[in-house]
């Protein structure tokens, strides 16, 4: 489609900043208005007003005559004028890419495409596309912003700036995809920002919304701050914050206005998470036919992974590093707009993934020395043990020690009586991973009389997910080629009563609702 077949679609949707509610002639809502309207201040004249702003001082008489002013020097404070804008000064302008996630492309009048660079200045008659999973973000030069979403098309048709005002007028063009808009307010004049779309034009001049081009040309618009007018044709009508709107390519009449959903309330998800793939469920919006969820990396920024669900249910698309993430959601209506996003911080550490354990409910050994058997992965064999009075394992009354194999790892408590334990692994940066639940031993005397002794088990760490269901996998080699032992239990502890004394390769599973599944890496562990 060319530029003039594009902005002659039969529907033309039409955004603007508004205050009244009243179905009004499309002309008269244009955004495309060539007069400045101003507010002379104390001690302004045509002609000080004219140095300052216009292109040229020759115009003051025929400003005068526009605006029915008999004296240019001589005018009362607070009189309005109207102003063309081709006589205010001006110069060429460029976004600048403020970042890039993902993969992103540029191509340039008469040139092939090319990677798209952070920082590079974006003049006019340029392409910009994104792929997957891949966000741009420009930065203007009036300070408003656009991020464009993945799988997006955005050409730049023109930018102009008003050095006198701060102001600005930009043209765009989103041909797929989703471009969320924050458009600044300088105090003199208001920007003139529009966006076309194959079957609609959005103009606003300060708020803040989203636009976005479905694969059959429907235009959604969603306004979260500020007001707008929705107009196709000859009729228009005003979207406050938090409506918005569906137009449908050759769409003659406009959409009536409709609410958009809430935010996902995300309070009750956790703060941190200790296994991998992480899971985020919160309560279903009512009315809301799905989800739109994008994780970013809390300390750069960076867009690590994005997902449309249809349940209140988000598990990232493969594993993720350790660190501090910020995760946001966005309810979908039956229409397809998406309401404002809601915001939750969360930090993961869930590598190196805890040990596999070999222990009773409560183990009982009498003196003072205890062995622990601990899986050992062969990559990371160091482990940190924790030895504790108490569940907390408050640093007044834990002590710690470090295990480097998985057969006899002896550990000395200080005194008789019951004690608790728990261990994690160590990276090869000597970060500790996640640790176990707590595991109670009893230290005995040698005249103690010692409770009766619960089977031995192999234990495995807990998942905080619904439906969660462990499987064990018990083999002669890593490849797991031979299966000797494998088990499904609602808890993570498995009595293999058959099994001879050994050395084997264990491998654990985990799967929940909502198609949960994660698989361990295999670690070597000694069951006796």
């Amino acid at each position: 489609m060319n530029t003039d077949e594009y902005r002659s679609t039969p529907a033309r949707l039409i955004l603007l900043a508004l205050t009244s509610l009243a179905l009004l002639p499309a002309a008269a809502l244009a955004d495309d208005d060539p007069f400045w309207t101003y507010s002379l201040r104390p001690g302004d004249t045509l002609w000080r007003f004219a140095g300052v702003h216009l292109v040229s001082p020759a115009y003051v008489p025929r400003l005068s005559a526009l605006n029915n002013i008999r004296n240019p020097n001589r005018i009362v404070t607070a009189t309005t004028i109207r102003v063309p804008y081709a006589w205010v000064r001006q110069q060429p302008a460029s976004a600048q890419v403020r970042s890039i996630n993902g993969q992103a492309s540029i191509k340039l009048s008469g040139q092939p495409a090319r990677p798209l660079r952070t920082n590079e200045q974006i003049p006019d008659s340029a392409e910009l596309m994104t792929l997957a999973e891949s966000r741009v973000v420009l930065h203007f030069i009036d300070g408003s912003e656009l991020t464009m979403g993945s799988n997006s098309q955005l050409n730049i048709d023109q930018q102009h700036y008003y050095p006198s005002t701060g102001a600005s007028s930009t043209r765009l063009r989103l041909r797929r995809g989703t471009a969320s808009n924050t458009i600044s307010k300088p105090e003199l004049m208001r920007n003139r920002y529009e966006i076309d779309t194959p079957s609609a034009t959005t103009s606003v001049r300060g708020t803040q919304f989203r636009v976005g081009v479905a694969n059959d040309d429907t235009t959604t618009t969603a306004v979260l701050s500020g007001k707008v007018a929705v107009g196709v044709d000859h009729v228009s009508a005003e979207l406050s914050p938090g409506q918005g709107a569906v137009v449908g390519k050759g769409q003659h009449l406009p959409a009536k206005a409709e609410a958009l959903l809430p935010p996902p309330a995300l309070a009750g998800l956790p703060a941190r998470i200790e296994f991998s793939p992480a899971y985020f469920s919160w309560p279903p919006v009512v009315g809301a036919r799905g989800y739109h969820v994008e994780l970013y990396r809390a300390d750069s920024e960076v867009l690590v992974d994005e997902a449309d669900t249809d349940s209140p249910v988000y598990v990232p698309n493969g594993p993720l590093p350790d660190g501090s993430y910020r995760l946001k959601v966005r309810s979908r209506a039956a229409s397809s707009l998406e309401g404002a996003d809601a915001e939750h911080s969360v930090a993961l550490n869930a590598h190196p993934a805890t040990p596999l354990r070999v222990g009773a409910t409560l183990d009982t050994f009498r003196g003072r020395t205890l062995t622990l058997t601990v899986g050992d992965n062969g990559h990371e064999s160091t482990r940190r043990v924790q030895l504790s009075t108490s569940t907390n394992f408050d640093a007044a009354n834990t002590l710690e020690y470090s295990l480097t194999g998985s057969d006899s790892n002896q550990v000395t408590v200080p005194h008789h009586g019951r004690w608790f334990w728990r261990v994690a692994r160590l990276d090869a940066n000597g970060r500790v991973g996640p640790y176990s639940s707590a595991q109670a031993v009893e230290a005995l005397g040698w005249f103690d009389r010692p409770a009766g002794q619960s089977p031995r088990q192999i234990i495995a760490a807990t998942v905080a997910i619904p439906g969660a269901r462990y499987r064990l996998e018990l083999a002669d080699s890593a490849s797991f080629t031979r299966v000797l032992f494998r088990q499904d239990s609602d808890s993570p502890r498995w009595r293999p009563a058959s099994l001879p004394s050994g050395r084997y390769w264990a491998r654990v599973s985990i799967l929940g609702d909502n198609n949960y599944h994660s698989d361990s890496p295999p670690e070597s562990l000694f069951w006796n």
